[in-house]
């Protein structure tokens, strides 16, 4: 009979160890796959932010109707990047960036080469910090994947 309870709380073990690893198998391959989109948000988001800046520099050739959908474009982009901001100084900073890049979109403002030459400082400072912010998410995430990876694991 010992013999018997004996083999059934090892099947018990190993029921539950298993259960154990399945259940950390699943938040690691959570968290490889949120990392993933975070990537492919981040390349995303820098084209945009890219392209957003160029045809501020060129909107001497845009209608008022496109320049419009800059401004909604650069309102929704701003929240996006205050969701992934993990300090209070990036949102401060993404803030300053965004209302100086609204200013510029103002209807009765020509660009002259100096602010064309800030537009690009400003389209390199602004990359920069996106990718910034979501390295910083990047990097919280693999931290996390990390710890899951190399828990200690139960002793049998």
């Amino acid at each position: 009979m010992t013999r018997l309870s004996c083999l059934g709380a090892v099947g018990i073990l190993a029921l539950l160890t298993a259960n154990l690893n399945a259940v950390e198998n699943a938040a690691t391959a959570g968290l490889k796959r949120e990392i993933a989109a975070l990537k492919a948000q981040e390349k995303v988001a820098v084209k945009m932010i890219q392209a957003q800046y160029d045809s501020m520099i060129n909107r001497d050739k845009v209608a008022e109707s496109v320049m419009e959908q800059q401004r909604r474009a650069l309102h929704i982009q701003e929240k996006e990047l205050l969701a992934v901001a993990t300090t209070e100084e990036q949102k401060i900073a993404i803030r300053a960036q965004y209302d100086e890049m609204r200013a510029l979109l103002g209807n009765d403002i020509k660009l002259d080469a100096k602010q064309i030459t800030r537009l690009r400082e400003m389209r390199t400072a602004h990359v920069r910090q996106i990718e910034a912010a979501y390295r910083a998410k990047i990097k919280f995430l693999e931290n996390e994947l990390h710890a899951i990876e190399h828990m200690p694991k139960p002793k049998k």
